[in-house]
């Protein structure tokens, strides 16, 4: 039986970015106005419906549900993409790691099932009107985004456990940016 490398691995390293702080420049500038501007729009978009009484229906409870999820993937990969831009070193934490990919699969898993919670609403407005507002009262409104998010915490969970638990032989490189130059 063959031994293998048992090292615990605290660190990635992100091969790709390796460049100097000129190049990196433009790259954070542009990644960071374009962070802003996911950000004040979501934030609006969520204000007026706050703010709009006419507005407090099904459908945009549910919109107003995709941009807090907008607002959370866009700054769980923004942020860190940032940060790595523009610190010295390219490493990354194995919690911190782990972290993201859990934040990030959280929130890609609950607007996938905020679309279908979507969809099931359209098709309930279009097939019954007269009935839709006794068909979809607020409280099956809140448990419908209730259910996407503990779909997100469920599977995130899942994912994040699976691939952390596999065994690391290339080291603490990043396979995935080692053919990204900058």
């Amino acid at each position: 039986m063959a031994e293998r490398n048992h090292t615990t691995l605290t660190e990635f390293i992100f091969v790709g970015f390796r460049c100097s702080s000129r190049s990196t420049d433009p790259l954070f500038m542009l990644f960071l106005v374009m962070y802003v501007v996911s950000l004040m729009g979501n934030l609006g978009m969520i204000a007026l419906i706050m703010v709009e009484t006419g507005l407090h229906t099904p459908m945009y409870i549910f919109l107003s549900q995709m941009s807090i999820v907008d607002i959370g993937y866009s700054t769980a990969i923004a942020l860190r993409l940032l940060m790595t831009l523009v610190a010295e070193t390219r490493a990354i934490p194995f919690i911190e790691c782990a972290a993201q990919l859990f934040f990030i699969c959280f929130f890609v898993t609950s607007e996938c099932c905020l679309l279908a919670v979507i969809a099931y609403d359209c098709f309930k407005a279009i097939c019954n009107p007269l009935l839709y507002r006794t068909i979809m009262p607020k409280r099956h409104c809140v448990l419908l985004v209730a259910g996407t998010y503990v779909c997100g915490s469920v599977n995130s969970t899942v994912q994040t456990l699976f691939i952390f638990s596999l065994s690391s032989s290339r080291g603490n490189e990043s396979p995935f940016l080692s053919k990204v130059s900058m």
